[in-house]
């Protein structure tokens, strides 16, 4: 990138994060799948609705709050309160290490919950 393409000379973004630009200057986010369908051209992916993402989200808030106490208590102060693991472990008085391996465990039990779900087969691919 040249310094007339850039003239602040910051550094180029990485691509994850030039998908999420083009995604959000690609217009607003459709309400209702129906939107989604109407306003994608042929052959392209439609865009999530809000819907969609509403349903999603209720989904995982679902299976997070079906969890036992303790387990959705470590979920949420590492993913909602965004606290880090050396921190809980701190706090806890717990390694680490098994904070980090109870941890996973409770990911792939939700992963199991949610997966099966119609709609999450149908946004993974899985019919």
């Amino acid at each position: 990138m040249s310094r007339e393409d850039n003239p602040r000379g910051e550094a180029p973004l990485p691509h994850d994060q030039l998908d999420w630009l083009a995604k959000r200057r690609a217009g607003p986010t459709p309400v209702t799948v129906f939107e989604a369908l109407v306003g994608t051209p042929p052959h392209e992916e439609a865009q999530e609705s809000l819907e969609e993402r509403h349903q999603l989200r209720e989904l995982v808030t679902q299976a997070v709050e079906d969890l036992p106490e303790d387990e959705r208590w470590l979920i949420e102060v590492l993913y909602l309160a965004r606290l880090s693991l050396r921190f809980v472990a701190q706090v806890t008085g717990t390694p680490k290490t098994s904070l980090a391996r109870e941890r996973d465990v409770i990911l792939t039990k939700l992963r199991g919950q949610i997966r099966d779900h119609p709609l999450v087969k149908e946004k993974l691919g899985f019919f």
